[in-house]
């Protein structure tokens, strides 16, 4: 099973638990392009013993939205080597103009809206035979917690999803699938002075955005402008900032409990943990600021960041911006407190 790579975590224990074997195909890193799709290696991994490709679009952790040029390519390779697609767009609704978070930013609405196109996988050439799309209420109606969501797929598919569903979840609760048709029937309609609630959810997301891109670039942390587009998450490049990070962070049996204690403390032949989780470490426990290590979202036997192929040695980690826009503004104001004092520091 071919998964892009980063991916959302959970694909690989849901592959394995399947009897699949994951399969991590990178995507390339530009600062002005962001993570986009590489064909060729995506072309390279497959060996017959493939199956299926998960695409996840808009996607998670990077927010990246797939162009329709790179899906067509991604459906010309399912064709020609017989691959089943599963289509993962949990996201889709919640995209927005990347100018809202580019270096420049946007204060205001721009009147040529410039949204980025979301294009159903199931609908290219050929696709919808050889597709499985998935989505979810959870991320569009801030409902995580109800976990109803939705599979749209050819019959020889979804006859096998009803086989072992009821092994798995047995089923979801009524009153909430009832509520979730209300909710559909509902987004469709007039909200808030918009043409319906699904162009309101992708204004308020565009500015929480342009908020936390704005306070990640003035504290110093790497974010190229199309390092995003869609999704709930800004993933941010933290390698030049390593040499901030005290080494106690880098201890595999570190706790936050021991506190300055192991301030001195030499590795002396312990196992180092990769720089991600290194830094989310002591940006947590000396800023209060929480943040998710990329190294989580790409995958290695011995799980080190530093032995990822094309990013050897960068350190990449995911920040979150579906908060309260007081959350959002306190953790800014915590941004701005960390970037002031390595401002300091570098003029010492």
């Amino acid at each position: 099973v071919l998964v892009l790579e980063p991916y959302f975590d959970l694909y690989i224990g849901q592959i394995k638990a399947s009897g699949g074997v994951p399969v991590a195909v990178p995507l390339s890193l530009d600062m002005s392009e962001g993570w986009r799709l590489d064909t060729a290696a995506l072309e390279r991994a497959i060996t017959r013993d493939t199956r299926v490709i998960i695409v996840n679009t808009p996607h998670n952790p990077t927010g990246t939205i797939f162009s329709r040029a790179e899906l067509e390519a991604i459906a010309d390779i399912a064709e020609k080597h017989d691959l089943l697609v599963i289509s993962d767009e949990v996201y889709k609704f919640i995209r927005f103009d990347q100018r809202w978070i580019a270096s420049e930013g946007l204060e205001q609405k721009p009147e040529d809206d410039q949204t980025l196109e979301h294009v159903h996988f199931a609908e290219l050439s050929g696709m919808w035979e050889r597709t499985m799309t998935v989505s979810s209420a959870g991320k569009t109606f801030s409902v995580t917690g109800w976990q109803v969501g939705w599979i749209v797929a050819p019959e020889q598919y979804t006859s096998t999803v009803h086989k072992i569903l009821p092994l798995v979840q047995f089923c979801a609760a009524t009153p909430l699938q009832e509520a979730l048709s209300i909710a559909l029937e509902e987004a469709e309609k007039p909200f808030n002075d918009y043409p319906n609630y699904y162009r309101f959810l992708q204004d308020v997301y565009a500015e929480k955005a342009a908020t936390l891109a704005k306070a990640l670039r003035s504290a110093g942390f790497t974010l190229g402008d199309g390092w995003g587009g869609g999704g709930l998450f800004l993933m941010a490049e933290v390698t030049s900032m390593m040499h901030l990070v005290p080494p106690e962070y880098f201890q595999e049996d570190w706790t936050p409990s021991e506190g300055q204690a192991a301030v001195n403390t030499v590795l002396n032949g312990q196992k180092r943990v990769s720089n991600d989780l290194a830094f989310v470490r002591f940006l947590a426990d000396q800023w209060d600021i929480l943040a998710i290590p990329a190294s989580a979202f790409f995958y290695s036997d011995d799980a080190e960041y530093e032995s990822f192929g094309a990013l050897e040695k960068r350190a990449f980690i995911r920040f979150a911006f579906c908060k309260k826009d007081e959350t959002l503004k306190e953790a800014s104001e915590k941004l701005k407190a960390f970037g002031d004092s390595v401002k300091e520091a570098a003029d010492k």
